[in-house]
């Protein structure tokens, strides 16, 4: 099992329903590394 995870300081993902920032090149790296593979969310990610 692998883990990818962004957080500030304070341990915190997002605020408000929002990514904490928007890099382009990350979110990209993000998808090649987890297309076709199983990924786990969390149950507001895709709402």
């Amino acid at each position: 099992m692998k883990i990818i995870v962004a957080c500030d300081r304070r341990w915190g993902i997002g605020s408000e329903g929002k990514l904490l920032t928007h890099i382009s090149t990350d979110l990209k790296r993000f998808k090649e590394i987890t297309n076709n593979n199983i990924v786990v969310y969390g149950r507001k990610t895709l709402a």
